[in-house]
């Protein structure tokens, strides 16, 4: 097979799980709607989004001092300012078809000012690495109340089984199309002599704080989530703030691996309302998933500006 063809392949069929995710999540907002309309101006939602905002943006500041100290464990240091402003102005990047944009905007941005490329991908791997582990760890509450939505729901597992084997199908190509490239050992060589130098005695605590970093971040972004759907809610407890988090984490993760989902457009709504419904209702998880992509598009506009000023301001210096 062709590289070009396993390429139009792996996008297509990311492509074609975001629109599916899309026309599930246009069914159930119809569900939804037809028996009500939503209301903005005496919405209780709007009631937690100045919180909702505030730790939106803190968390966006935590992840970008990960970054920095991603950096510093490979012997790369660009300081804080210039590297929290090269992750805060490429976030803007990721509503480019194809998922990969703030990544490759990244790699610009840090090899412009004369950041060493190989090191930089390296720290990003390590990021991307780090940020799954930590989300599927923090995403484990939601597995029994997941098990009991698909035991209940209305579709088959062979449904499940044919999703599944598409994202299988997805993560094959991806392996395939970097083998036709010669990429695996060159990748995997790299990925070894970054990890013995992070692991070394100057590394490895910027390493351990970049990891204590992203899982605070982590936090703060799921816990954004809660606070928006917190004034729905009669009495917030520890479990339904660990549930929130949780399902903030599990929309995040599959929205980030689809291919050519921007911002994981369309999956991480179909996740998020199907998750809240049972907690708060069909009409007002609709509210909280559609104010919560606003309130994710408003940080990346306001990370890219911070980020723009901060380039600028070490530009300068």
């Amino acid at each position: 097979m062709p590289r070009l063809a396993s390429r139009q392949i792996t996008r297509l069929l990311g492509l074609a799980l975001t629109a599916a995710c899309l026309v599930y999540f246009s069914i159930e907002a119809r569900k939804v709607l037809s028996g009500t309309h939503l209301s903005w101006t005496d919405s209780r939602v709007l009631d937690g989004l100045p919180i909702a905002a505030g730790l939106y943006l803190a968390a966006y500041a935590v992840l970008a001092t990960a970054w920095h100290c991603l950096l510093r464990s490979l012997d790369v240091d660009p300081g804080l300012r210039s590297s929290a402003g090269i992750y805060l102005a490429a976030q803007i990047a990721k509503y480019i078809p194809g998922n990969v944009g703030q990544h490759i905007g990244r790699i610009y941005l840090s090899t412009a000012r004369g950041l060493p490329g190989t090191k930089v991908v390296m720290a990003m791997l390590f990021e991307i690495l780090l940020g799954l582990v930590v989300a599927a760890l923090l995403s484990l509450p939601l597995a029994p109340m997941m098990l009991r939505y698909v035991r209940a729901a209305s579709f088959s597992w062979t449904s499940l089984a044919v999703v599944a084997a598409g994202l299988a199908a997805i993560a094959c190509l991806a392996a395939y199309a970097l083998h036709r490239k010669r990429l695996l050992v060159p990748l995997r060589n790299h990925l070894r002599d970054a990890l013995r130098e992070a692991r070394g005695s100057g590394g490895a605590k910027f390493l351990a704080g970049a990891t204590a970093l992203i899982v605070v971040g982590t936090i703060l972004a799921g816990l954004a989530l809660v606070a928006l759907a917190s004034p729905s809610v009669a009495v917030m407890t520890v479990p339904s703030i660990i549930a929130g988090v949780a399902l903030f984490c599990a929309s995040w993760i599959l929205g980030f691996l689809a291919p050519g989902a921007p911002a994981g457009l369309g999956i991480r709504e179909a996740i998020l309302l199907g998750g809240l419904t049972p907690a708060i209702g069909g009409t007002l998880a609709l509210e909280v998933t559609i104010l919560f992509r606003g309130l994710s598009v408003a940080a990346d506009l306001v990370a890219w500006l911070v980020g723009a000023m901060l380039l600028r301001r070490t530009a300068k210096g």
